[in-house]
């Protein structure tokens, strides 16, 4: 869920006031912020498309896996119905060399050759038949192995899934007395994003929040104290509406809610918290009408469950 600002008329007095050169160095500044953010962006996507990657291989490893014992299984039948039909060739073998013993002695003496080699291949493929079981072994403890890692990932996975889903109810329980355009809650890509109105934290043209929002941020502060492994990214969002600079507006509101988040009793870590402003340039609606751009211009808090346990895993795989 993504979260707009307020886009403030009376920014056009402040915008005057600015010259050239500050704006430009202004300006700089904001496209950086802009490249830093995206790339920040553009790198979690990877992560997780390396996390997905990862989890397919290990997958397909796995039933590579299962396709080599099946194949080994089909050559051990294959070996133990030679081994068998040695043993009764051996059988016959020994029978008729019983039988023409007393007749023959060159006679004898190649029937003993021949139950000589019989008895040699028959260790040979005895030999085989213990090497492919050997490597079965093997395999299997190896498929098992990696049955085991997939599985405590995808426990993990889900567990990390659980902890969203918890969080965005508890976030919901602590701020139903919002309704829906003031305060939106949802679970995406294993993140919950809590979107806040401006209706509800700006006046048109100040960067200070208004007693409602900061009410509702300190209420969201007792829920992140609860849970101290979720890092918090708080992004600024406006609409398209000239006057003052969208990306030092959505800067400075974000700057805002951090300061709220981090003082008082109930305050949050700083090192858990990220202050950005998209200005606006990833709005949610349409910004041709005036309802568009309201629901552009917001705050939006980006929660993210800490991934550490899923690397690990990763790792040892």
């Amino acid at each position: 869920m993504k979260i707009s600002w307020i886009i403030i008329l009376s920014a056009i007095a402040i915008s005057s006031c600015v010259s050239k050169e500050q704006h430009a160095v202004l300006q700089s500044n904001f496209e950086a912020y802009k490249k830093e953010a995206d790339k920040s962006e553009i790198q979690f996507k990877k992560e997780i498309d390396t996390l997905n990657k990862q989890l397919n291989n290990s997958q397909g490893d796995k039933r590579m896996l299962e396709d080599q014992i099946k194949t080994a299984s089909s050559q051990i039948e294959s070996l133990e119905g030679q081994y068998n039909g040695l043993l009764e060739t051996n059988s016959v073998l020994e029978s008729n060399y019983n039988a023409l013993l007393a007749s023959s002695s060159n006679r004898n003496q190649k029937l003993f050759q021949q139950l000589g080699a019989k008895e040699k291949m028959l260790e040979e493929k005895e030999d085989t038949l213990i090497a492919k079981l050997n490597r079965i072994d093997r395999l299997q403890a190896t498929l098992d192995e990696r049955q085991a890692r997939v599985i405590e990932l995808e426990g993990i996975i889900a567990r990390q899934d659980s902890v969203a889903q918890a969080l965005k109810q508890k976030i919901k329980d602590v701020l139903y007395q919002f309704n829906d355009d003031q305060v939106k809650v949802k679970v995406k890509n294993g993140k919950v994003y809590v979107s806040l109105s401006n209706e509800i934290l700006f006046k048109s043209g100040s960067i200070d929040v208004d007693s409602t929002g900061v009410s509702a941020i300190r209420l969201l502060a007792k829920v992140l104290n609860i849970n101290p492994d979720i890092e918090v990214n708080i992004e600024g969002h406006t609409d398209t509406d000239k006057g003052l600079d969208n990306w030092d507006l959505s800067v400075k509101r974000a700057t805002s809610i951090v300061k709220i988040l981090t003082a008082g009793p109930n305050a949050v870590d700083p090192v858990r918290i990220t202050a950005s402003g998209r200005g606006e340039f990833q709005p949610v609606e349409d910004n041709a009408t005036s309802q568009g751009k309201a629901k552009n211009r917001r705050i939006e808090v980006i929660l993210t469950p800490n991934l550490d346990a899923i690397y690990n895993v990763l790792d040892e795989m």
